[in-house]
């Protein structure tokens, strides 16, 4: 019989493994978000990561083109490109101060990256966001501010990394160490 210390410590040893490992499937934090060209919600692709940032169709911030210029230089690198969905998740323009500026929107969607749109209910579009340290701050149900985060997911919406996306570099570098660890067998199945 297990006694409530043993109990405890495997507790807490197993919050630490990620929930693919036990076979356990969870939702994707995306479910509940639309891709906006497909116009039904989102579904990911099998054997394949997401790369995606989270922003206003808006442009608040002059850095808010870095981050799509660092979603391409990225791809670029990689040596299977066609392995990485880049996404951007976005409230409604209804969401956002300024609904007229559509900016970041355009960005994503003229992008020959193959950017998928996603979009929803302001509080799913933020929950996806916090799930992933990620953020839309609100005032008077507007969004005034956003990170500039980018975060590199399992094909099940498992995070493996997050950074800001003004070095380039290092993003490009620790999602390469990253797919080459997930590529070895004995890591395959922590990157599913």
């Amino acid at each position: 019989m297990i006694n409530r210390r043993q109990f405890s410590t495997a507790a807490a040893a197993t919050a630490f493994v990620p929930q693919s490992v036990w076979g356990q499937s969870r939702a994707h934090p995306f479910e509940k978000l639309i891709d906006v060209k497909a116009e039904r919600r989102f579904s990911p692709e099998p054997d394949t990561y997401t790369l995606a940032l989270f922003m206003t169709a808006e442009q608040l911030y002059p850095s808010c083109g870095e981050a799509f210029l660092c979603v391409h230089y990225v791809k670029q690198q990689l040596p299977n490109p066609d392995k990485i969905q880049p996404v951007v998740v976005m409230p409604k323009t209804t969401d956002q101060t300024n609904p007229q500026d559509r900016r970041n929107f355009n960005r994503a969607w003229n992008s020959d990256l193959g950017f998928k749109v996603l979009t929803g209910e302001l509080h799913d579009v933020q929950n996806a966001a916090q799930q992933y340290g990620a953020f839309f701050k609100t005032r008077q149900g507007k969004v005034i501010e956003h990170s500039l985060d980018i975060v590199f997911m399992t094909p099940s919406g498992e995070k493996l990394f997050q950074a800001d996306t003004g070095n380039f570099y290092l993003v490009e570098k620790t999602i390469n160490e990253l797919l080459n660890a997930c590529n070895s067998p004995a890591k395959r199945s922590l990157c599913l």
